[in-house]
């Protein structure tokens, strides 16, 4: 039964028109508040937890049989004691201010003679538009059948109504009603968006005929309305000529696309034409449409919808009816036929009603118990109707009766493995509780068996609503663990051969704008009673995220990669590094925006350092290709090598990367190789279009098994610039915000408190789509690093001014680590032991960028003006006893002088006690020391080679070799970029174009000033002798330099030093290393498992990039190909390297395989 919620209210014996009219304020504003959210709503064991039940499916509206025979076959031995559960195919209200009907409610049945019948409900609903004066249907978004549910039990039937409203014979009786027919054939979505699909194309077969045989329309009233939508897209004007019977009825002009804007983001024009004529009682009713255009990019028809009146009769063995005259007036129907008859009242499909009717001369009466627009069916019970066709024999089940989770994953069948794994990792890593569900089994109990998004939303409410006031106990997260289509019900040719294994999508009804259509997750978390009339206005209340996996290896790859990243041990001062990265043009808007995020979390996170990639800052390269900021791209990749923790794009993009000079592309992203993956921010247009049949930048990012992204905070489709900085502040706003307990939140939190912190109606946000685990979080450090002291002054209760760091001077900072907590200064830790990585950085620079860019209008861009820090005075590694930290450095010479605030930046990390990080800008830099001694000795170089120490001055080396150097100098190495001609450097052939900065590159060692080594990847140099010059400065601008010679051949192969198993003899899994001389280089590599006879019985080939000088590891579960366990055994193992997948280099060996 539908549920309603009913207000008590206990009126005093004074009743005046203020006091009711008061009552009703408050009642209306009660119901319209979303405040009942009532979880007594829901049964707590559904219909389906017992008993044997079979789901059938229809098509349309009407009466459908099911033969005894049938229901035999299906295993109910007494088709007297049948019954039908559920509501077909009419969609879910979205609207949660409707009435609410839960699980699957019983509806009555017909038995007639050897089979039952039974009203149904189809796919297609309508309604009576009163402005127009014509009926309107609605198709199902979700899918192209609605769905029962049969089970045989001894439970009473509900039985069928009657209502026995007396025959008014004052009234006159009518035996015409209201009909309707439909013409839509659905085969394109034009944008591939949106939930409406399109027929016929007019582009080339330009004039077209539909045929409509309407039988039993009144010589008396032949008048036939009609609506015909047809949609077109063309810089020029076009016409629309519609005809009935070859007599034109109208032409129409839809406008053409003039502006550049429309072209680019517009799908098509609509035109909706209303006609009327006379149908032609003689023959068929022809409808000509004619299309006239020039350089038409679309035309096609969307449907030809028909109203009329209709003879009162039986159509077969049925007639549906109804008058619009009701609507006013009671109504006496007269129904004419000789058959004997049931007429039942089904403007409730769930609850049908007989209609008590008299029969006279082969007519049958009854009139109306009241007025109001009602469904009738009226047929005869001894014909024959449309079966319920045979889906499925189903298991029981009782989501109705499950306890709330605060993890629910939303998976197909066939990746349910995959789901479960990452759910036991949240259950024994996070002490969540997680529930793994199907979609079947959500739409079983939500929506009578019947695909529907709204069904899923209304899953989620049901632990919503039974939670009450008590946030314990409310779902917190969804998981969309599949990816989406724009085609729910894979009905066009671009989706028809697809499994139906996608997680369904909800789209905006309308898809011809890009700037107004939308694929959005966040429909699934609109949980109040209020909600679902306005989406751009509600408010999330879970966090919502989805894995776009359309395989079960694509599932492995991404709970592969959440579990590697919420277990990794992989400390370093990459977690307290972000990136923020901006598009030139647009008047400079992106640029603005990234600074406003980059200033955010410098002003209330400082112990992020923030590097900025504004692409007009760097040099502009123009080719016949087009033009590029070579320079910008390299510094970003090198960021993204070295780990960042986020990197955050606002810009220009598509599905196939960001920026109109490429600064990222498909291919870029396919061969990111990453250690160390971060969280991707994307502002920009389409960049995560998961719901295309193509895959999208995002996906690629997201499904990039050797690295990409662990999740993507990103865009479905075309975004505004104003709303992607609201969303995009937002983000940033709480994605390091923790919780009461101090925690850190998890990604779907931030989601959700980034979309509620907008206000007002933005269907801008709604655009933005979680693509990864929303109960995953960020790996930054979870404690505090609290400088307490500079040079002996302390530094809480001291201005930036009362400590001043000199020229030359050295330096003693202290300090202590602190428990992270949501307000208060934390609590030392006491058995923190660890090591700390401190940098120091000067004061900031300005900068102001070419202006290169240009804005929406192609005119000239506008330089943007910010500040930066670049320039690094100092970094080492020291250590953290018992909780306090030390460390001592002696400033270098070359620096900015400007007394204003430096930025020291700290970074902690234990295998024993976590990490822990800070910042401190509480100094000021500039001035000079010159108490302290002279020093005129450069830098020692230990040591300096290429790909290997094993390198010998004169060695052939591959195109783009690996430099390494070990240094030390007591007063530092220099790393300011400040001073002209005083940064780290090495040189090829003594040339000012192949000369490389390698200020960033060095490494310090731990515990020892002054000392560490040096790691640069050098670009590809030409075959032959070449020279490489390195050159060092320390702190007092004492410099040393050092020459070695050697040769390049491009593609020669790499060498294998050694080729290593973990185990040998092995009893379970063999993991295999392979040495070689390809430090940090991408590589193909295979491992073949052979027999004593050379047959081979194993292989495997990957990709990767070298963890230094070994390769990616390679897994043998000792299977053979066809995944028998091999018999024990002594096998040979080969590996095979390549850099170029041409030249490769082999070693083979042996190993023993033991028995289980």
């Amino acid at each position: 039964m539908p549920y309603h919620s009913f207000l008590r209210i206990l009126l005093s014996t004074i009743r005046t028109d203020y006091t009711i009219a008061l009552l009703t304020a408050i009642v209306l504003s009660i119901f319209t508040a979303g405040a009942l959210n009532d979880g007594d709503r829901y049964t707590r064991e559904s219909v389906l937890n017992s008993g044997s039940w079979v789901r059938v499916k229809v098509y349309d509206n009407g009466i459908y049989q099911i033969s005894y025979s049938d229901l035999q076959q299906w295993g109910f031995s007494d088709p007297t004691k049948v019954k039908v559960y559920g509501y077909g195919g009419k969609m879910l209200e979205e609207d949660f201010t409707t009435p609410y009907t839960d699980d699957l409610p019983e509806i009555p049945v017909y038995h007639a003679g050897d089979k039952i019948l039974f009203y149904a409900q189809g796919i297609i609903s309508w309604s009576y538009n009163t402005s127009k004066n014509i009926f309107v249907h609605d198709r199902h978004a979700y899918s192209s059948a609605g769905y029962y549910f049969i089970t045989q039990n001894d439970n009473p039937a509900t039985e069928l109504p009657t209502d026995n409203t007396p025959d008014d014979k004052s009234l006159s009786a009518t035996s015409v009603f209201d009909d309707y027919d439909l013409y839509e054939t659905e085969s394109v979505n034009l944008g591939k968006t949106g939930r409406v699909f399109y027929g016929e194309d007019f582009r080339y077969t330009t004039q077209r005929t539909f045929s409509f045989d309407i039988a039993g329309i009144p010589e008396d009233n032949k008048t036939v309305r009609m609506q015909v939508d047809f949609v077109a897209k063309s810089p020029n004007s076009s016409k629309v000529t519609i005809s009935h019977n070859g007599s034109r009825l109208n032409t129409y002009t839809i406008k053409g696309m003039t502006s550049n804007s429309d072209l680019s983001y517009k799908n098509a024009e609509l035109l909706s034409a209303y006609d009327v004529w006379d149908s032609d009682l003689s023959s068929v009713d022809n409808i000509s449409i004619g299309y006239e255009g020039s350089d038409v990019r679309n035309a096609r028809l969307d449907f030809i919808r028909l109203t009329f009146k209709r003879k009162l009769q039986l159509y077969g063995s049925s007639v549906l009816f109804r008058n619009i005259e009701a609507q006013s007036k009671k109504i006496r129907y007269a129904v004419q036929t000789d058959k004997s008859i049931q007429i039942w009242d089904i403007t409730d499909p769930i609850n049908p009603v007989s209609v008590q009717a008299k029969s006279q001369n082969g007519v049958y009466y009854f009139t109306a118990k009241e007025t109001g627009l009602k469904e009738y069916v009226a047929f005869d019970p001894s014909a024959s109707f449309p079966s319920a066709e045979y889906v499925e024999n189903m298991a029981n089940q009782n989501l109705h009766g499950w306890e709330k989770a605060d993890l629910f994953i939303l998976v197909p069948p066939e990746l349910v493995s995959e789901a479960e794994r990452l759910a036991q990792h949240h259950i024994e890593k996070d002490g969540l509780t997680c529930r793994v569900v199907l979609p079947q089994q959500i739409y079983n109990e939500f929506s009578s068996g019947t695909p529907d998004a709204t069904a899923v939303r209304r899953f989620m409410k049901m632990f919503y609503d039974r939670a009450g006031e008590d946030e314990s106990l409310k779902p917190r997260y969804l998981l969309l663990f599949g990816d989406g289509t724009y085609d729910n019900r894979l009905i066009s040719s671009e989706w028809n051969n697809y499994k139906d294994s996608f997680i369904i999508s909800y789209q905006s009804v309308s898809g011809l704008s890009e700037r107004s259509s939308y694929v959005s997750d966040d429909y699934f978390g609109f949980l109040d009673d209020n909600e679902g009339k306005n989406l751009p206005s509600d408010k999330l209340d879970i966090g919502i995220g989805r894995f776009p996996v359309r395989t079960l290896s694509e599932a492995q790859i991404a709970v592969d990669k959440v579990i590697a990243y919420a277990n990794s041990t992989d400390f370093g001062v990459w977690k307290n590094n972000l990136c923020f990265v901006a598009d030139d043009g647009n008047s400079s808007q992106h640029m603005s925006t990234s600074d406003k995020l980059a200033n955010l979390v410098e002003t209330n996170h400082p112990e992020f350092y923030c590097n900025k990639i504004y692409i007009d800052a760097f040099n502009k390269v123009t080719s016949a290709t087009g033009s590029t900021y070579p320079d910008a791209k390299k510094k970003m990749f090198n960021l993204l090598d070295d780990g960042l923790l986020l990197i955050n794009y606002c810009g220009h993009g598509s599905t196939k990367g960001w920026t109109a000079e490429r600064i990222l592309e498909l291919n870029d992203i396919q061969k990111m190789y990453l250690k160390r993956l971060p969280l991707f921010i994307t502002a920009t247009c389409d960049f995560s279009r998961f719901d295309d049949a193509a895959y999208s930048g995002g996906e690629y990012l997201f499904l990039n098994a050797k690295g990409g992204a662990i999740a993507l905070f990103t865009t479905t489709r075309v975004v505004e610039t104003y709303g992607n900085e609201l969303m995009n502040m937002g983000l940033i706003s709480h994605l390091f915000d923790r919780d009461e307990n101090g925690n850190r939140l998890r990604l779907g939190d931030v989601m959700k408190l980034a979309k509620r912190s907008i206000s007002g109606s933005d269907d801008n946000k709604l655009n933005f789509v979680l693509l990864g685990d929303p109960a995953l979080h960020l790996t930054y450090p979870e404690h505090k690093l609290i400088v307490t002291e500079i040079n002996g002054i302390p530094v809480e209760n001291s201005s930036a001014s009362d400590i001043q760091l000199k020229a030359r001077a050295m330096v003693t900072v202290k300090g202590e680590v602190r428990s992270s907590e949501k307000n208060g200064s934390g609590t030392k830790l006491t058995d923190y032991n660890g090591i700390i990585y401190p940098r120091l950085y000067d004061s900031q620079t300005t900068v102001t960028t070419n202006g290169n860019g240009t804005d929406g209008n192609d005119k000239t861009g506008e330089p943007f003006t910010f500040k930066e820090r670049t320039n690094l005075l100092y970094t080492a590694k020291d250590s953290i006893k018992n909780g306090e930290f030390s460390f001592q450095f002696k400033m270098p010479k070359e620096l900015n002088y400007s007394l204003e605030s430096g930025y020291l930046n700290l970074y902690a990390g234990s295998l024993l006690n976590g990490e822990a990080f800070g910042a401190s800008t509480n100094f000021i830099i500039g001035g000079m020391d010159n108490t302290v001694p002279e020093d005129n000795e450069g830098p020692v170089i230990h040591s300096m080679y290429l790909n290997t120490s094993g390198f010998k001055d004169g060695d052939l080396v591959n195109e783009n070799p690996v430099f390494f150097a070990e240094i030390e100098d007591p007063s530092g190495i220099n790393l300011s970029g400040i001073g002209l001609g005083h940064d780290m450097t090495i040189n090829i052939d003594n040339s000012v174009y192949t000369e490389y900065v390698l200020n960033d590159y060095f490494d310090p060692q731990s515990g020892t000033y002054g000392k560490g080594t040096v790691m640069y990847e050098i670009p590809e140099l030409e075959d032959g002798y070449h020279t490489l010059t390195f050159k060092v400065w320390d702190t007092e601008g004492n410099s040393s330099e050092k020459t070695i010679t050697f040769s390049t051949q491009k593609g020669i192969k790499p060498n294998i030093f050694d080729l290593c198993v973990n185990k040998n003899p092995v009893s379970d899994v063999a993991r295999f290393y392979i040495e070689h001389d390809r430090p940090n280089t991408n590589m193909s590599i295979a491992i073949s498992i052979y027999n004593l006879f050379g047959e081979q019985v194993w292989t495997y080939k990957d990709e990767g990039k070298s963890d230094m000088w070994t390769s990616p590891v390679i897994e043998w579960n000792l299977t053979d190909l066809a995944g028998r366990r091999v018999t024990p055994g002594i096998y040979v193992y080969k590996a095979i390297i390549s850099t170029d997948n041409e030249h490769e280099a082999t070693k083979a060996k042996k190993i023993i395989v033991l028995g289980q």
